[in-house]
């Protein structure tokens, strides 16, 4: 045992919440002293009885899993309140998933709107795409697919692999808000174009969708859309090229068509009340996956689109010249190219790579040079 240690533990004893909350965590993880679940569940709860927020949180997951405990999920409830309380985004978030699914307490999904939205305001990105999901099917919250696309798009942004493959499922939905005068969801279309998030990267698209919500936009319900337009205003104009101009004014057109088509061109389809947020850092959390309560098919089974990819966009990432990865043309599907085996092997955590950039697109010519170099003897396939 260190020296160090021995005097966090001096402190835990004689009553300092942070050092009984660092000997929680020391037993729980097995740091200077062996794993001990039932040591590390007294310190939390030393430190939580006063009133430390983060110790209080990480009790409260220690109940819902029978951690060093039996399970107890009123109790879990009980400390997840007691830390939201006090503001600690992971707690809001832990607390919000217990109403969505009625653990420790009764099930409600107004409160769940309410305590996912508290954590979101802090950056708590699962929290934000949680907010999505809710917005889209009217759950908790009157239904706003405008809104639904900027929480999904922001935790897109974040890496959010879920917030992703919803904003595919639903583009159509967005699309049509954006046609009858969304502010909010023609910007999301623009971002997801111009990102490539999760649909092919194309700026001429991001364009057209940019024009169009600069025409027909409302942003007296939310000013902050009017400094967000003038932000990408400056960045599109930057980056998109005169033949991508021309593309999107065909590209216009068929907008204007499809607007007339449906009756929507200048109905405004939106309710704009949401806040930009950020990252922040976590605690322990336990919740399901957030497409856990997805609405399903009308036969109860999980829609589930089918794409067959006919080609790939190659991007290098890492240290330079370090590892290469492809996506495939359905926009979500992504596969790094294994050093050892020579084979692409399916792994969607690259969005975090893709979408904060930290990789470079490069064409297949270059994409196969690298394959060279980084397999060398091997038949590294691109078919």
């Amino acid at each position: 045992m260190s020296r160090e240690f021995s005097e966090v533990l001096e402190c835990a004893e004689r009553g300092d919440a942070s050092a009984q909350f660092a000997m929680a965590e020391a037993y729980r993880m097995g740091r200077e002293v062996n794993e001990n679940l039932s040591e590390a569940l007294r310190w939390y709860r030393a430190a939580a009885i006063q009133g430390y927020a983060a110790a209080q949180n990480n009790l409260g997951t220690m109940y819902l899993n029978g951690i060093g405990t039996t399970e107890d999920p009123t109790e879990a409830a009980h400390w997840y309140r007691l830390a939201a309380e006090q503001g600690e985004e992971v707690a809001q978030f832990n607390l919000a998933m217990r109403y969505l699914h009625g653990q420790g307490v009764e099930q409600c999904e107004a409160e769940a709107v309410d305590w996912f939205a508290k954590a979101a305001e802090h950056g708590h990105t699962e929290a934000i795409g949680e907010l999505g999901t809710m917005y889209r099917f009217g759950r908790g919250a009157p239904q706003d697919i405008a809104a639904a696309a900027r929480y999904h798009t922001m935790a897109a942004m974040e890496g959010d692999i879920t917030s992703i493959g919803n904003l595919l499922s639903y583009q159509g939905d967005i699309e049509d808000a954006a046609l009858g005068g969304s502010a909010v969801a023609a910007l999301c279309l623009v971002q997801m174009y111009e990102k490539g998030l999760p649909v092919k990267k194309d700026l001429a698209q991001a364009y057209a969708w940019f024009t169009w919500g600069a025409k027909h936009r409302d942003c007296t319900s939310d000013p902050d859309a009017e400094e967000e337009w003038d932000d990408m205003d400056q960045s599109l104009s930057a980056s998109v090229s005169d033949i991508d101009k021309e593309r999107a004014a065909v590209l216009l057109e068929e907008m204007s068509h499809k607007a007339a088509g449906l009756g929507m061109q200048g109905r405004s389809m939106e309710k704009d009340h949401v806040s930009s947020t950020g990252p922040q850092g976590k605690m322990m959390e336990n919740q399901p996956p957030n497409k856990a309560h997805e609405q399903p098919d009308f036969d109860g089974t999980e829609t589930k689109q089918m794409i067959h990819p006919a080609g790939y966009d190659y991007y290098e990432f890492g240290e330079e010249g370090g590892s290469l990865m492809r996506r495939a043309e359905d926009g979500v599907t992504l596969s790094r190219l294994d050093k050892a085996t020579g084979e692409w092997v399916e792994d969607n955590y690259l969005f975090t790579y893709l979408y904060r950039g930290d990789s470079e697109e490069i064409s297949e010519e270059e994409a196969k040079a690298l394959a060279e170099k980084l397999c060398p003897g091997q038949d590294v396939p691109f078919d």
